[in-house]
């Protein structure tokens, strides 16, 4: 799911889509990745907020940057730097990893 920062914050739609997790406790202890592709020094409030919320439903968080700029970008938009393919990649075969581990657990 991709969330922009909305007023130095989570929209509404999502962090409402989040809180209703933690009555059920649906992602108690579920790895969650949040990956940002945004320029450094971007998105910083957002992240906050998203930290704070996933740690009261108790994820298993972690947090990736993977920064794309539009050097990055072919003519229809689309990620074309192998070494931005390949950092995405990584990030998400981690999170496949931690979701293998948190299944066998």
């Amino acid at each position: 799911m991709a969330v922009p920062e909305y007023a130095h914050g989570i929209p509404g739609a999502f962090k409402n889509a989040l809180d209703w997790t933690v009555g059920a406790g649906s992602l108690a202890r579920k790895p969650v990745t949040v990956l940002s592709v945004a320029a450094p020094h971007r998105g910083a409030q957002v992240r906050v907020a998203l930290q704070n919320v996933l740690t009261a439903i108790d994820a298993d968080q972690v947090f990736r940057a993977v920064p794309v700029t539009a050097s990055d970008l072919d003519g229809t938009g689309s990620i074309a730097s192998e070494p931005v393919i390949a950092s995405l990649r990584q990030v998400v075969a981690e999170l496949a990893a931690r979701a293998s581990e948190a299944i066998a657990a």
